[in-house]
């Protein structure tokens, strides 16, 4: 594998919410916003300190579902990513000729996510978000089925994660430009989810 893995963008220990995507781009690794050295602190230090340079454009696409009451509500000044922690479904790069994850066949997608499920899971238990937000079709699958709750495109939900109360919203759609109506969707259920904490 040319690139390490990730085990998150920014710090995501005491985060409320949680946004969780399929995997790393390699271009992450290609235009230098993450470390590719062969020392593992190095390579720590430069995903837990993401947010405080510049980021990949994959992120200004999706800050907007924090805007609007979700900002007041998070208390964030200069990026929704000071009070969002961000993980990945999938730790590694998934990179091929004709593209990435959605250029995978089937049988390849579920043996990485069986791989990759228990370091997600393990994470997940040890952050106890109150409210994680799954994005892409992959990660809202298989988070709907880890939770044992019904999954039906853009909705909200309420589960236990190990026995913690946690409550999130399916966002299907993943690196489009969302629409003005989806965008302010997701911005209403996160405000009266993060209003009923």
């Amino acid at each position: 594998m040319p690139y390490p893995p990730v085990y998150s963008f920014g710090d995501p220990n005491g985060k409320t919410v949680i946004f969780v995507g399929i995997n790393p781009s390699r271009k992450e690794f290609e235009e230098g916003f993450l470390s590719t050295s062969k020392s593992i602190e190095e390579r720590r230090h430069s995903q837990l300190s993401y947010f405080e340079r510049s980021t990949y454009k994959y992120f200004s696409k999706v800050a907007p579902f924090f805007n609007g009451a979700v900002k007041g509500l998070l208390g964030w000044e200069k990026s929704p990513w000071e009070k969002i922690g961000v993980l990945d479904l999938v730790k590694c790069t998934t990179i091929r000729k004709d593209g990435q994850w959605n250029k995978m066949r089937q049988c390849q997608k579920d043996y990485i996510l069986r791989n990759c499920e228990e370091f997600i899971t393990k994470q997940l238990r040890n952050y106890k978000p109150r409210i994680i937000i799954p994005y892409g079709v992959y990660v809202c699958e298989w988070l709907a089925n880890h939770l044992s709750i019904p999954y039906d495109k853009y909705e909200s939900f309420k589960a236990r994660l190990e026995g913690w109360p946690t409550q999130g919203i399916f966002i299907p759609q993943r690196q489009g430009d969302h629409s003005k109506p989806e965008i302010q969707w997701v911005q209403r259920e996160l405000a009266a989810l993060l209003r009923s904490l």
